[in-house]
């Protein structure tokens, strides 16, 4: 329904949670890092030379970014007063030119471009670009990095795997980490190359510099993939929290290349520290799992503007202790490492006592009981949900295992009540046919354990005459409540 009023009063608008939206997402994010890996390798006279056509694949990815400006436009944005979405295209595309355009704009700039119109197929050529015009666009693309921060939120959403979302938490951290001190380095190179251009001399104390005479000696021709591992060698480097070198005397852009990386690599193992303490606090601590499951619940119940009752129900669902329980067994890490046979014994030892106290199958053999315990299948039902309604048979027998109901008789007004432990439904296990069923209602929260018919009859075709057996007893107990 939503959908469909999407597309009728909103039709040129994309929903923020589309299908579409999140592969364009995953598009700007590779687009992105493939515009920036080809933008270095183009403004870098360390490297050598590639065809042409492999840098004008940074100018398509350079439009991709550049089109994202449009796509912004058109995308509706989330309401922080009360988490609704605004589909208006004419309200959308103010809140983003009012918030994140001059930003995007600036950081989508196509430097790659640019230089493809000045260069043409000579952008190949290494010194060619060996210039102020390089180096300028080089300083002006530090603030890219703004972009790429931006686009790396696809890699910080909420996932439905807990490995997998902590594994792109920590991804995003390590691909920021590299492109800033990328960055660092490429500054510092920079610098020397202009200082040179000014001065006329190299100096000896500069690292990048003494690279630069080797890379050119045409005494000692070096292969491409050592400058790589150089390059790649600087930028892991930038990590340790000391420095180290042969050199007696250290550039003085050098120094201040280690005092910036020192901060920049201090503010990302912070970074990486708030992720491992989130990560070890769902893993150990529960609450902080059910927390943080009810605040997705309830930005997903306002985002999708459902009725307030039905908002009520489902933090009622989720205030439910037991659910809590689930909600722990489904993403505890410490539960999901237990073998599986453990975790049967850990059912059976739960559940058996229900099975066992059921005089139907009180001839039962014990590894005939704990088949069917492991066929048992949990639910909760609120407070005021229906179980079963009058006069409609149930699929299969039902056990409570924790909370009230109450078994509302159509003939009269007697009212029984069915605590821990009680069942009910034990003809549909054995008969297909129609016998007159009392209404029954939970008078609080419970969690009922359902045996479901079609998976018993199959687990007893096994043990003919103990099924027979049962089947007497239950419709001989049925036939006389009858008369």
């Amino acid at each position: 329904m939503e959908r469909m009023k999407q597309f009728r009063y909103h039709g040129a608008s994309i929903h923020p949670f589309s299908k579409f939206r999140n592969f364009w997402e995953c598009l700007l994010l590779s687009s992105d890092l493939l515009s920036k890996a080809i933008f270095h390798h183009s403004t870098s006279i360390l490297y050598g030379e590639l065809t042409w056509e492999i840098y004008f694949i940074g100018v398509i990815c350079e439009a991709i970014i550049l089109m994202d400006l449009f796509v912004n436009m058109l995308t509706g944005y989330i309401v922080k007063e009360d988490r609704s979405i605004n589909l208006d295209v004419k309200k959308s595309t103010l809140n983003y030119c009012s918030t994140k355009l001059f930003l995007h704009f600036v950081s989508s700039l196509p430097l790659q471009s640019i230089m493809f119109l000045k260069y043409g197929k000579n952008i190949s050529c290494a010194l060619c670009k060996c210039n102020t015009f390089v180096y300028t666009l080089r300083l002006i693309g530090i603030v890219r990095l703004y972009r790429l921060y931006d686009a790396a939120n696809y890699w910080n959403r909420e996932r439905s795997s807990f490995r997998a979302m902590y594994f792109f938490k920590f991804l995003r951290i390590a691909v920021l980490g590299l492109s800033t001190m990328l960055l660092v380095v490429k500054l510092v190179d920079t610098i020397s190359l202009l200082a040179v251009m000014h001065n006329g001399k190299i100096d000896p104390s500069s690292y990048f510099l003494s690279v630069v005479k080797f890379r050119y000696d045409e005494r000692y021709p070096l292969p491409n993939v050592l400058f790589y591992t150089l390059e790649l060698a600087r930028v892991l480097k930038s990590f340790l929290l000391f420095s180290f070198g042969l050199k007696p005397q250290i550039y003085y852009w050098d120094k201040m290349a280690s005092l910036i990386s020192f901060i920049l690599a201090n503010v990302f193992y912070m970074w990486n520290l708030i992720e491992c303490h989130g990560c070890l606090s769902r893993i150990k601590y529960p609450q902080e799992q059910v927390i943080m499951n009810k605040y997705r619940i309830v930005n997903l119940l306002r985002w999708r503007q459902l009725s307030d009752d039905f908002s009520q129900k489902v933090l009622k669902y989720h205030n439910f202790n037991m659910t809590k329980l689930t909600i722990t067994e489904k993403q505890n890490g410490c539960f999901h490492a237990i073998p599986a046979f453990l975790k049967k014994e850990i059912i059976i030892s739960s559940y058996g006592k229900y099975i066992s106290r059921i005089p139907y199958f009180s001839e039962f053999p014990q590894n005939l009981i704990e088949e069917i315990v492991l066929l048992l299948i949990e639910e909760v039902y609120l407070e005021n949900d229906v179980v079963v309604e009058t006069s409609l048979s149930s699929d299969g027998l039902i056990i409570v295992d924790v909370g009230v109901l109450a078994v509302c008789s159509s003939v009269d007004d007697d009212i029984q009540y069915l605590i821990d432990g009680d069942y009910f439904g034990e003809i549909s296990l054995v008969t297909d046919g129609t016998y007159a069923s009392p209404s029954v209602v939970a008078m609080i929260s419970c969690k009922l354990l359902f045996l479901d018919k079609n998976a018993f009859r199959n687990t007893m075709r096994r043990y003919p005459k103990l099924f027979f057996t049962m089947k007497e007893q239950i419709v001989s107990k049925f036939s006389l409540s009858k008369l």
